[in-house]
């Protein structure tokens, strides 16, 4: 993931909170092991050299996010996918929780959604401290997550930097995700024979990181070209759209 992620714990205990926030960062840590397209040793190669040939079993939180991330794709017709850049795709097995790769030549790529997915993981570690009021995660500034309220206030507030000025978005027991078409943050467009606009942002809350990432790549891909159906799933889904709109690339 290559992206500085931090952690505000409130709570009355200093020890607990210590010890439950090295358990967080450790599951951030093992996603980005797992999840490394760049290391041969990560899970996300070993699938792509094993899971062509034979269904692989994964574990239930990975089954989960497979999942998440065909709904998505299927749900935006296409303009995001973990797949992209190759012909393939994959094939889930609900009662194995296996995932099976089209053909040796599918390529895995969790970047858009890896973020979201540590975040989820280490707030459900977080979620089983005693000790701990509230807590706010973020990766890279662009995805975070929110549990309960700080002190005195009924919210987080977070600021999402827009075309020409800010927003202030108020997150509790929520996440929310930014993506950009602009310098370093330019994303490819999966769908063949189509560019991404250069100059497209998007941001949403969800539920999930992991769903609020996915989908903010997804809104920021297709610009104001929505298929049918795409404002169906997100209300379905209660992804809420902060802006989704074309924006002056800097």
């Amino acid at each position: 993931m290559a992206t500085r992620f931090e952690l505000v714990l409130v709570g009355d205990s200093e020890r607990e909170l210590r010890a439950a926030g090295e358990a967080a960062v450790a599951e951030i840590e093992e996603v980005a092991l797992r999840l490394n397209r760049f290391d041969r040793a990560s899970f996300a190669r070993f699938l792509e050299r094993e899971a062509c040939s034979h269904p692989v079993r994964l574990d239930q939180d990975l089954y989960d996010l497979f999942e998440l991330c065909l709904e998505v794709e299927e749900e935006s017709a296409g303009a995001f996918s973990i797949t992209h850049g190759s012909p393939g795709g994959f094939l889930l097995d609900p009662e194995a929780s296996t995932v099976r790769l089209s053909d040796s030549e599918t390529r895995l790529d969790f970047g858009a959604v890896a973020k979201g997915f540590a975040l989820d993981l280490a707030a459900d570690e977080l979620r089983e401290c005693p000790a701990l009021e509230a807590a706010l995660l973020h990766g890279g500034t662009s995805t975070a997550i929110a549990l309960g309220t700080p002190p005195m206030s009924d919210a987080w507030k977070l600021s999402v930097r827009l075309a020409d000025d800010a927003r202030v978005v108020q997150l509790t027991d929520r996440a929310l995700s930014a993506s950009a078409q602009a310098g370093r943050q330019h994303i490819a467009d999966p769908r063949p024979g189509r560019t991404a606009d250069a100059a497209t942002f998007a941001a949403v809350t969800a539920p999930t990181a992991a769903l609020a990432d996915a989908w903010s790549t997804a809104l920021a891909v297709l610009g104001t070209d929505l298929p049918p159906g795409v404002r169906a799933a997100l209300q379905a889904h209660d992804v809420a759209p902060i802006q989704r709109a074309l924006t002056p690339a800097p």
